[in-house]
């Protein structure tokens, strides 16, 4: 069972000029972000930009609303889908605070998230579900809802890939449905998240496909909930800055199900509340791994060095996928070692490869055999050195 954030909106405040404090620290020879404005806005914003950070593309930004009555100040920014599954929430966080550290703008509220549940179940579950939801067997809590089902044909027979609960346009919104089914209908496009799954032990197997909830949380959502917090009873803190720890997003989620998505037997009480509770799925197992919390740093603060060693380690590797010089992986390596960034390389391992092959187009015979064979025989030189030191020391 595995929880992620896969969909975001951010509202900020302020202005796309840059800091006069960052100037005056860093200077402008250092850009962690920088912006291509589109040729159209949308019907909302009259601009419209591709975000880059560290000369990757991370997201849409929008600024200049169109209506006098939106909030003049009022900028958006929309992450790309596959960050999530290829960065911590902390990594996220961390990117999200040095934006507001760059630009004269402050993170102000969240316009739309999408909070995903994902487990492996047979199809068979969810469908006997939504009949008996629909047969009245078992029950909602909570006010009136919309129920409905979709599906597909294959090989003209009906398939039932899932279910919604609610509006779109609500407050809340429910999708279940069978993300295997899904990815393989996006041709590929998404397979970063089938990856993301079998890192994490999550294996869609005969018989049993991966089935995703997905809790869609618009402003209206967050508009009474501003300051929401499970960890102390009386004390608050924004609500912004919290979803990027994964434990307030477990409980994020759990809170969104409250009267809305909790099955109960009908054996004919009046209330629903007084129904025992259908336990189709033990929500309480989802694993709670411990991110850290990136707080606001001080907009004094320099620009992280990681950030400027993750943006040499790309181009490294973006040279040594084009030339196959070792001498590039050689530097890589030595700079991930030194930085403790292995594990984020590695997480990012596949996401570079796919954008240098299909997005960049770049040229040149990439021999993955050979890289791996090379980055290991550079891993097994640095534990001999360091025995020999320990050794020597001892």
């Amino acid at each position: 069972m595995l929880l992620n954030i896969d969909y975001l909106i951010l509202n900020f405040k302020g202005s796309l000029d840059y800091r006069k404090n960052y100037v005056d620290n860093v200077g402008y020879d250092v850009k962690p972000f920088h912006l291509e404005q589109k040729e159209y806005g949308t019907k909302v914003f009259k601009n419209a930009y591709d975000l880059f950070y560290c000369n990757e593309r991370v997201g849409q930004l929008f600024s200049v609303p169109r209506s006098n009555v939106i909030d003049k100040e009022l900028i958006q920014f929309q992450f790309e889908n596959h960050l999530f599954y290829s960065n911590t929430l902390s990594e996220l966080g961390e990117m999200v605070t040095a934006f507001v550290n760059y630009y004269a703008c402050d993170l102000h509220s969240i316009n739309r998230l999408d909070i995903c549940l994902d487990t492996k179940e047979n199809s068979i579950k969810y469908r006997n579900l939504y009949n008996d939801l629909n047969a009245g067997t078992l029950l909602l809590k909570g006010r009136e809802k919309q129920l409905a089902s979709y599906g597909k044909t294959a090989k003209g027979r009906g398939l039932f890939t899932g279910f919604t609960v609610g509006k779109r346009s609500a407050a809340r919104f429910l999708r279940v449905y069978n993300k295997t089914h899904a990815i393989l209908l996006d041709e590929g496009k998404k397979d970063y998240i089938t990856d993301w799954h079998n890192r994490n032990g999550l294996t869609a197997s005969a018989g049993l496909d991966i089935w995703r909830f997905e809790y869609q949380l618009n402003n209206k959502f967050f508009a009474d909930k501003a300051q929401i917090n499970f960890a102390k009873e009386g004390e608050t803190q924004p609500i912004t800055w919290q979803i990027f720890n994964y434990q307030y997003l477990v409980d994020l989620f759990n809170y969104a199900r409250t009267n809305h998505f909790e099955v109960v037997y009908n054996t004919g009480k009046t209330e629903t509340n007084k129904e025992r509770i259908y336990d189709f799925i033990d929500f309480s197992k989802l694993k709670r791994t411990p991110f850290l919390f990136v707080a606001r740093v001080s907009r004094k603060k320099q620009l992280n060095t990681l950030t400027s060693v993750k943006r040499v380690c790309k181009g490294l590797f973006r040279m040594y996928y084009t030339k196959q010089s070792t001498a590039y992986l050689f530097t890589m390596h030595k700079l991930l070692t030194e930085n403790s960034l292995m594990d984020w390389f590695k997480r990012k391992y596949d996401f570079y490869v796919h954008e240098f092959r299909d997005k960049e187009k770049q040229r040149g015979y990439f021999n993955e055999f050979a890289f791996s064979a090379y980055f290991n025989m550079l891993d097994k030189q640095i534990i001999n050195i360091t025995t020999q030191y320990n050794y020597v020391n001892n």
